[in-house]
C-alpha cells in the first residue's frame, strides 16, 4: 500500500505516505462539511480508520457515523449513518458507537457496540445488507487480500469469516462461512485486532492472554501462538 491512515485521541484523521513517512493530509475533529462551514464542533472520538485507496480514507466514531475523506478535500466528503441519518427509515433507531471499519472504494463495512456488521454501498450512499452472528462487540474488521471475504474479531471470543462476494445471499447468517476459536477477550474489554496473511491462507487475532493466535484459514485449526 502506498498510503497509511491513522487516527488519534486528538480527534484527527491523518493520511501518510508509506514510503517516505511524510504526512499528506490532516483532517480535524471528524466534522462534516456542513459542520465545517458553520464552525460547529463534533466531540466524537475517532475509533478506527482505514485506507480505501491512495486518495480516499474512511473513519468511524462514537456518534455511530462512518465518514469518508478525500486527499484532495479539506473536509469530510461523505457521512454514513449516525444520530442524524436522514436515510434511516426508523427515526427512533439508536446509533451505537462504531469501533471497526474496512472497505473498498465501492463498499464499506462497519460494526461496533452493536455487533451487526453493516455493508454500505458508497455509490448509492445507502445500506446494502447486514451480517449477524456475533454475540458481543466487534473490535476489528479486515478484508481478505483478494477482497472476497471479511474477517471480524469480537468480544464473544470468536473470529468469523464472511463471504462478501456480490452473488451471495446477504440475509442474516448466510454470509458467515467459518468461525475460529481459541483466543479470548477479558473483563478489560480491549480493542483486540485481527489480520490476514499476505497470501490469505492464515489469519491472526489478538487475545487477552497477550498472545497473537494464528489459524489456518482453510481448516480453521489453530497453528501456533506468538508472544
Amino acid at each position: 500500500n502506498e498510503t497509511i491512515v491513522s487516527a488519534g485521541a486528538d480527534k484527527t484523521v491523518l493520511l501518510w505516505d508509506a514510503l517516505t513517512g511524510r504526512r499528506l493530509r490532516k483532517w480535524h475533529n471528524h466534522r462534516s462539511s456542513q459542520q465545517q462551514q458553520h464552525h460547529q464542533q463534533d466531540d466524537s472520538v475517532v475509533n478506527a480508520c482505514c485506507a480505501l485507496s491512495t486518495q480516499v480514507a474512511a473513519s468511524v466514531s462514537d456518534d455511530g457515523s462512518a465518514r469518508l475523506w478525500d486527499r484532495r478535500q479539506k473536509a469530510c466528503v461523505m457521512t454514513l449513518g449516525g444520530r442524524r441519518d436522514p436515510n434511516d427509515p426508523d427515526p427512533n433507531r439508536a446509533s451505537y458507537p462504531l469501533l471497526a471499519v474496512a472497505g473498498t472504494t465501492q463498499q464499506l463495512f462497519v460494526s461496533g457496540i452493536d455487533p451487526t456488521i453493516t455493508c454500505w454501498d458508497l455509490k448509492m450512499e445507502r445500506k446494502s445488507y447486514a451480517m449477524t452472528g456475533h454475540a458481543d462487540t466487534v473490535t476489528c474488521l479486515t478484508l481478505h487480500p483478494d477482497r472476497t471475504h471479511l474477517l471480524s474479531n469480537s468480544m464473544d471470543s470468536t473470529l468469523k469469516i464472511w463471504d462478501i462476494r456480490p452473488f451471495v445471499d446477504g440475509r442474516g447468517r448466510r454470509r458467515q462461512v467459518k468461525e475460529l476459536v481459541g483466543h479470548r477477550h477479558a473483563a478489560e474489554k480491549g480493542r483486540l485486532q485481527c489480520a490476514w496473511s499476505p497470501c490469505g491462507t492464515m489469519v491472526t487475532g489478538g487475545s487477552a492472554d497477550q498472545m497473537v493466535h494464528v489459524w489456518d484459514e482453510f481448516t480453521t485449526q489453530e497453528l501456533y501462538l506468538l508472544p
